[in-house]
């Protein structure tokens, strides 16, 4: 290994300093968005069981965890080392991001700070783009469910079945075909005229990163159904309301991008569903206000150890650690 491979350059001071600014904003952002919800969550929070909380936090807390590791799988395609406790060391503060005013700046954090341990910018930007699409599609899938558990008024029974099978038909696709979900990612980065690596990731690595990207839903999922049941929601009943809803409440947040962490979108879609669940609208509403707060505060209690902790590794990637060999 040459000596320069082994030294990490000094970033440019400009580089530095803004990563500081970026930092500091997010987490002013992170701390307005929970202070205009204090109010209503706090007269939510004094009528829900503590132990629920806790549970529903760390649930949050490991739906997060579930989509660092589908992002660290995605990368190890083209690294030849990702190590998870780095790795989500990065996507921790990465996450942060998103509370600036445009989503987009958490995943402008991620590729920097990826590129810092020797992942290539054009390889960081296909797996978060990637990632993105395989989250959408698992999320799409999950609220098929919702289909089959909430009524909709004017919409026909064998439409309902129809749209619940295309979404486990779309889910069976991606686990047995995943290359059509690399091979669609480079036709939309190709019409935005973005770079992509020439390898594509292997079938293994996409079904891994697939299958952590459900789990990932399902720990969501879990969190939001332990608040409804705590709330005097359906239990039984109630699981597949909260992972479909959520998922198409995450989706529909995403979609408006303008929106930090789709702020405002993703709750209205909440009470909407968990209104048709059964609650009534002020606890629909508590609920939705409570649900946020514990991811907010789960992505807090990962991030912030994590970034005093950071320590400065280089991930090497495969093409360069083919090309040297062991040192």
């Amino acid at each position: 290994m040459t000596a320069e491979s082994g030294v990490r350059a000094e970033a440019p001071r400009w580089r530095r300093v803004a990563k500081i600014v970026l930092s500091v904003a997010a987490m002013i952002f992170v701390s307005v968005a929970l202070r205009n919800q204090w109010r209503g969550v706090r007269d939510a929070l004094v009528g829900m069981n503590a132990a629920v909380l806790l549970v529903s936090t760390v649930a949050a807390a490991s739906a997060i965890a579930c989509s660092g590791e589908q992002q660290r799988r995605l990368l190890s395609s083209w690294a030849a080392e990702v190590p998870r406790a780095v790795f989500h060391r990065v996507f921790y503060a990465a996450q942060l991001g998103k509370y600036l005013p445009g989503s987009a700046w958490a995943y402008v954090a991620q590729m920097e700070l990826s590129k810092e341990r020797g992942i290539g910018r054009a390889a960081s930007t296909f797996a978060i783009a990637l990632g993105a699409l395989m989250t959408v599609l698992t999320a799409g899938a999950m609220s098929g469910l919702l289909l089959t558990t909430q009524p909709f008024t004017g919409v026909p029974e064998w439409a309902r079945v129809l749209a619940f099978a295309v979404c486990v038909l779309v889910l069976v696709v991606i686990l047995a075909r995943p290359l059509v979900v690399d091979r669609f990612a480079r036709w939309g980065m190709g019409k935005v005229h973005r770079e992509v690596p020439s390898a594509a990731p292997t079938a293994g690595h996409l079904r891994w990163a697939i299958g952590w990207s459900l789990v990932a839903w399902l720990g969501y999922g879990f969190h939001l159904w332990l608040l409804m049941v705590d709330a005097g929601g359906p239990a039984l009943g109630g699981w597949t309301v909260a992972l479909g809803g959520f998922a198409t409440a995450w989706v529909c947040g995403f979609l408006v991008f303008f929106l930090p962490a789709g702020i405002g979108v993703r709750e209205a879609v909440l009470v909407a569903v968990l209104t048709g669940a059964g609650l009534d609208a002020a606890t629909a509403l508590a609920v939705s206000l409570v649900s946020r707060f514990l991811i907010v505060l789960a992505e807090v209690l990962l991030a912030v150890p994590s970034s005093m902790s950071l320590r400065r590794h280089r991930l090497v990637p495969a093409a360069v650690a083919a090309e040297e060999g062991p040192s």
